[in-house]
């Protein structure tokens, strides 16, 4: 129905940028819209909090910079170099987000969901990160499906249990 696809755009969440922390050593994986491949090793103590931070521009994220807890943004690594400044009142230009934490050793992710929400967490097996992914804004659904309205909590309850 149009109600679970555009629940699934909503929540489907894309992995956009690796961290890595090999021997205490913290390192950022991104991808180009070209599909290339860099690693930029980071100056931080991943134990600490460690931000990644995204911007917004036409509709599409893009990793911006990293920094540390002790860090100012401003003084922050920059990622990519086209958003080191943002022109904050060009119409493109939406918003920026950061998520953060500590980490210990391995791969770790950020995700993105279709709305903009931003997760960070450990990477279990092979992750496809890919570069810029589309963010919506989301209009809030005004009434659902008519066969969903006649619904009570007890069918939604044995659906689910139902599995």
């Amino acid at each position: 129905s149009a109600l679970t696809d555009r629940y699934n755009d909503a929540v489907r969440r894309t992995a956009v940028t690796e961290l890595h922390v090999e021997d205490g050593d913290l390192s950022v994986a991104v991808r180009t819209l070209e599909g290339q491949h860099s690693v930029v090793p980071l100056p931080f103590d991943p134990a600490g909090e460690v931000y990644v931070d995204y911007v917004v521009v036409d509709g599409r994220l893009w990793i911006r910079r990293v920094f540390d807890a002790h860090t100012r943004p401003a003084d922050a690594v920059v990622i990519d170099p086209e958003y080191a400044s943002v022109d904050w009142t060009a119409a493109t230009a939406a918003y920026g987000q950061a998520v953060y934490r500590s980490l210990d050793e391995g791969r770790w992710v950020v995700t993105v969901n279709g709305s903009g929400a931003l997760a960070l967490r450990r990477a279990e097996g092979e992750i496809d990160v890919v570069a810029g992914p589309a963010v919506r804004d989301l209009e809030p659904v005004e009434a659902i499906d008519a066969e969903v309205a006649g619904w009570s909590v007890w069918e939604v309850v044995r659906g689910w249990w139902a599995g």
